[in-house]
């Protein structure tokens, strides 16, 4: 953070000040926009490229970067109305009409609307969905959210505030089992402890 506030005494060999500010100020647990998704990409793609040239605050930012997959913002004025296919995560803030399947987290934000079936790792609603809903890991209703159909899941969380309307089951072959702690060896031997 030292280095950053007095960036303008460094002096960068790949990028220009403007999209080291631009990238530095990035979050790879974020949602993003479309354009300045792409925009992050093409710095860090930047970056790989000339690796060999960078300064050390380019490198350490390159590094922090590696493998970074932004999470997609939809935003209010998107309307679609097919099967959505993410591999990332995904933020929905307008309407979506049609199932969706997202890798890692989706969230519908508050006013935004979902109808058809979801299924992601983790599930957050803010808004509403109509249709049925399957997590790998959790489903979070909050408030002011609404669920309205079947929910698949190892983890349920629903905050004061929230709507929900169909059944439930909590999926625990999805989950991780925690398994009884195992005998040592030497008690499974000699049928101590």
């Amino acid at each position: 953070m030292f280095l950053h506030r007095y960036n303008f005494f460094i002096k960068h060999k790949v990028l220009a000040t403007a999209q080291y500010d631009f990238l530095f100020a990035g979050d790879i647990h974020d949602f993003y926009d479309p354009p300045t998704r792409d925009k992050f990409y093409r710095l860090i793609e930047k970056l790989e490229k000339f690796k060999g040239e960078c300064t050390w605050s380019e490198s350490r930012l390159r590094k922090k970067f590696r493998g970074a997959n932004f999470g997609l913002r939809l935003q209010g004025d998107r309307v679609s109305v097919e099967t959505y296919i993410f591999d990332g995560s995904l933020r929905i803030e307008g309407k979506h009409l049609g199932d969706m399947t997202v890798r890692n987290r989706l969230v519908i934000a508050q006013g935004a609307y979902q109808e058809g079936d979801v299924s992601a790792a983790e599930v957050i609603c803010q808004g509403q969905i109509i249709g049925n809903v399957k997590a790998a890991r959790k489903v979070t209703i909050l408030p002011g959210g609404t669920v309205v159909g079947d929910i698949v899941a190892p983890a349920l969380q629903f905050d004061s505030g929230a709507s929900f309307q169909g059944n439930c089951q909590v999926d625990l072959i999805q989950s991780k089992a925690v398994s009884p702690p195992r005998k040592s060896l030497i008690a499974q031997l000699f049928g101590s402890g």
